[in-house]
């Protein structure tokens, strides 16, 4: 089974393309400020073709917490 795909990012004018790159490098380019905005390209299997297409989507950035880190973070003083 294939899953989407980020194949690019955009912030401001400047794009970047992850087309078989690593998921973590794409991390990277998403990250910003919480309220913000990032475009993606996924390629995206259209239902009706069963071809993969380019699909461009806009993001709003949000705060992101893994297992356990809000945890840790509660726990500050």
């Amino acid at each position: 089974m294939i899953r989407d795909t980020i194949i690019s990012a955009q912030k401001g004018d400047v794009v970047t393309d992850f087309y078989g790159k690593e998921l973590m490098k794409a991390v990277g380019a998403l990250a910003g400020t919480p309220g913000t905005y990032v475009t993606v390209q996924v390629m995206r299997k259209d239902p009706s073709t069963g071809e993969y297409q380019p699909t461009e989507i806009t993001i709003t950035r949000q705060q992101l917490w893994m297992e356990g880190e809000r945890d840790e973070e509660d726990k500050k003083p």
